[in-house]
């Protein structure tokens, strides 16, 4: 394992080795590493195919196929992009509750196809794109604290995730129509603003949209008070996204 300081002053994990993980499949990141290095886990080169740059990863024997487990100590501020793509075999990914993690950058966890729950620590506002592309087997993502602020294209592409939590302006504004592309068709949206929670599909909250101002015109208190609730609906039926996004056409919601 190797760590070192690197431009922006923080102390950079740049390398895993078979060494470093145990004979259960569980990898300790140090205490004090604050930045896990882009595509930690495999070896990866850019490619520019003329349309724009892709990466082309390779898994590291020993490494790739073997990591189940991995616990991310509380310095850890940012999660590199393509950090712990396709590790197949991950099934935890344990940050611990003073985390002071406050990004997870793109492709993040792109096909850890046995990953099925994950805990977002409090100070993560929002998903970038692809970070959990193809994990297929994803069904939960816990986000402690405030829900999520925005979610980036095809952020959960593929993955069977049965609902997560999102704030009024993220499901609104700042969530991409393509974040759940070719995913589970039955997902909840909850979206939440102060004390007020509205359970809905996101077919059904693009029809929302599109017709009312008001989010929140039929909802559920987050206290548990009895209100009339919003039935969720199935979700992109034909299994294709729309050609616009909710930014660009809904301009602004109503305060509540």
């Amino acid at each position: 394992m190797e760590i070192i300081g690197n431009n922006l002053g923080l102390k950079e994990l740049v390398s895993v080795e078979p060494s470093d993980i145990d004979e259960n499949g569980v990898l300790n990141i140090p205490e004090g590493v604050e930045f896990i290095s882009d595509f930690l886990m495999v070896n990866a080169r850019e490619v520019d195919t003329g349309e724009g740059c892709e990466y082309i990863v390779n898994p590291i024997e020993g490494v790739t196929d073997v990591v189940k487990t991995i616990n991310v100590p509380a310095s850890v501020t940012i999660v590199g992009k393509g950090a712990f793509a396709t590790l197949s075999q991950l099934q935890e990914i344990n940050f611990p509750k003073n985390s002071e993690l406050r990004k997870i950058e793109r492709n993040a966890f792109t096909s850890c196809s046995s990953l099925q729950n994950i805990t977002i620590p409090e100070g993560v506002v929002g998903l970038e794109e692809r970070t959990f592309q193809g994990c297929k087997k994803l069904v939960n993502v816990n986000k402690e604290g405030e829900p999520f602020k925005y979610i980036d294209d095809w952020c959960f592409s593929g993955c069977d995730l049965k609902q997560i939590r999102v704030s009024k302006m993220c499901a609104s504004h700042d969530m991409s129509c393509y974040a759940f592309y070719n995913g589970n068709k039955d997902i909840e949206l909850i979206i939440e603003e102060g004390t007020k929670r509205l359970i809905i599909s996101p077919e059904r909250l693009e029809e929302r949209l599109a017709t009312t101002t008001d989010l929140f015109e039929k909802s559920v208190n987050a206290n548990g008070d009895k209100q009339p609730r919003e039935e969720p609906v199935k979700a992109n039926g034909n299994g294709k996204p729309q050609k616009k996004g909710m930014k660009d056409r809904v301009k602004s919601v109503l305060d509540l």
